[in-house]
C-alpha cells in the first residue's frame, strides 16, 4: 500500500498488514518517516504557522467500516521520541 498524504492537516498515513507492523524494515522506515515529519514541522511548518506534520502507521485490520479517520489517526499517530532525536543535530540553512 502507498502512503497517504492528507492535506491540509499534514498527515502521512501508512496502512500496513498487521503482521508486518513489527517487521524491522517497516520499523526502520516508520522511524525515518517520523523523523521527516519532525524536521518538516520544525523547519518548514512552524516558521510560517502551518499545521505540524504527523505520521501514522495503521494496521490494516484497524481499518473497518465503522472506523473514523480521526479515530485511526488518534490511535496510531507516532511522534519523534528522545531516542530518535538523540543523535540528530540540525541547523537551519
Amino acid at each position: 500500500m502507498r502512503p497517504l498524504r492528507l492535506t491540509p492537516d499534514g498527515y502521512s498515513a501508512r496502512p500496513k498488514r498487521r503482521g508486518d507492523v513489527d517487521d524491522p524494515d517497516v520499523i526502520r522506515k516508520a522511524r525515518s518517516a517520523i523523523l521527516w515529519c519532525h524536521i518538516a514541522t520544525k523547519y518548514v511548518a512552524d516558521p510560517v504557522g502551518d499545521k505540524p506534520w504527523r505520521y501514522a502507521l495503521i494496521p490494516d485490520d484497524a481499518i473497518q467500516p465503522n472506523a473514523t479517520l480521526d479515530g485511526l489517526l488518534g490511535g496510531f499517530t507516532k511522534s519523534a521520541d528522545l531516542e530518535l532525536l538523540g543523535g540528530l543535530e540540525l541547523t537551519a540553512g
